[in-house]
């Protein structure tokens, strides 16, 4: 079997695959990455693009109505490409709060591939996208 991820060969066991690592690991940070990778991101709540020097937190409010995905950026100046953020789940719509304004800007969804993302403006330090449902 083919594997899509570097280091790695694949191999039937059941009715399923194992991924069986051909090189030591000596980043736990890439062992995580290629985790993700070889599990797939099909139950992903969301994905962000571009957004590597971004820390982020996701949650969702008790009805599960409501999600939040936070961001906090480390490079402490805009980014050079826009990020952008692809929501998996249906929902109505996606608000950004930033530090630098107390009104919430409404984002407009982008259909790209057939998925829905949103365009993220430039942000310093902090954001903040409510996504309702």
């Amino acid at each position: 079997m083919d594997c899509a991820v570097a280091g790695y060969e694949m191999r039937a066991l059941g009715k399923g695959s194992l991924a069986a690592a051909t090189r030591d690991w000596d980043d736990p940070f890439r062992v995580a990455v290629e985790a993700q990778s070889l599990v797939s991101r099909r139950y992903d709540p969301f994905r962000l693009f571009n957004g590597a020097s971004n820390r982020t937190h996701y949650s969702v409010a008790p009805d599960g109505r409501t999600r939040l995905v936070q961001l906090v950026s480390f490079a402490n100046r805009p980014p050079a490409n826009l990020m952008s953020l692809r929501v998996e789940r249906p929902h109505r719509s996606v608000a950004l709060y930033t530090l630098d304004s107390a009104d919430a800007v409404p984002l407009q969804a982008v259909h790209v591939e057939g998925q829905t993302e949103y365009q993220l403006p430039q942000f310093v330090t902090y954001a903040a996208l409510e996504v309702k449902a």
